[in-house]
């Protein structure tokens, strides 16, 4: 059975009143903004989410979609939240595009591989124009190897912002970023942006090691991907890491009764 099967008994359950048994067991999982718990179960690629909260817009952050996947833990909403509120402080006027979440519950959603299990999101990119102003768009527009924008000639990949940004997911005091998939040229211009900055050297390495182009698929040359790690009370419910390629094909090639 699917996580996301187990994960839909599960908010049954907690709909037909029976809250009250689960907060009598030792309580798991992140605490939601209405208090109750909030939980990743399973893995990004197959999983689900129980009691995820919605991102809403506001002054500094636009949803992409506002009826679209938006809903997430509780740690990776406030960590979107509190790094666009970052970057406006240091920036005044920037706001941040945000594209898919996860869905209310979980599960698949199409177009992506990943984003099942509430700890995804898609982040769009800060750009400006010729003269260094901020310039918003409703797109993820594609940037290329040296931060120029094919499709608009006269914006950039906004090396500082997307910095500044960076610097608050990786800083944040709630969520853990477990990674961020960005195509391999833009991750050298932030790290050179950083280097050249006097960016505090604990930040450069972990961004060195968070940020990565995936090995298959979207490249991320428009935007972020972030995944947080699962939250140190969930238990083995929540997979931290989808299984490998090598590995699906190893269970794949087993009997039932081996798997």
């Amino acid at each position: 059975m699917r996580f996301r099967q187990l994960a839909a008994l599960s908010a049954a359950v907690t709909l037909v009143g029976a809250a009250a048994v689960i907060r009598a067991e030792e309580p798991r999982g992140a605490a939601s903004r209405d208090g109750a718990l909030a939980r990743s179960v399973g893995s990004p690629t197959d999983g689900a989410l129980v009691g995820g909260v919605a991102l809403r817009e506001r002054a500094e952050l636009r949803l992409r979609w506002p009826d679209g996947p938006r809903w997430a833990l509780p740690p990776l909403v406030t960590m979107l939240e509190r790094a666009a509120e970052r970057v406006g402080r240091r920036f005044p006027g920037s706001i941040l595009l945000v594209g898919d979440l996860s869905r209310r519950e979980g599960g698949a959603i199409g177009g992506h591989l990943s984003h099942e299990s509430g700890r995804d999101a898609d982040v769009g990119f800060y750009y400006s124009d010729a003269r260094g102003r901020a310039v918003r768009t409703d797109h993820l527009l594609a940037v290329g190897d040296l931060g120029n924008v094919p499709a608009a000639a006269t914006l950039r990949f906004d090396e500082a912002r997307n910095w500044e940004l960076v610097q608050a997911f990786l800083s944040d005091p709630e969520a853990s970023v477990q990674r961020i998939f960005l195509a391999a040229p833009l991750k050298r211009l932030l790290l050179d942006y950083a280097r050249r900055h006097d960016a505090a050297p604990n930040v450069v390495e972990r961004a060195e090691r968070a940020i990565h182009q995936p090995s298959r698929g979207n490249p991320h040359d428009d935007h972020f991907h972030v995944r947080i790690a699962c939250p140190p009370d969930e238990g083995d419910e929540c997979i931290g890491d989808p299984p490998s390629r090598a590995s699906r094909e190893r269970t794949a090639s087993l009997e039932p009764s081996e798997r």
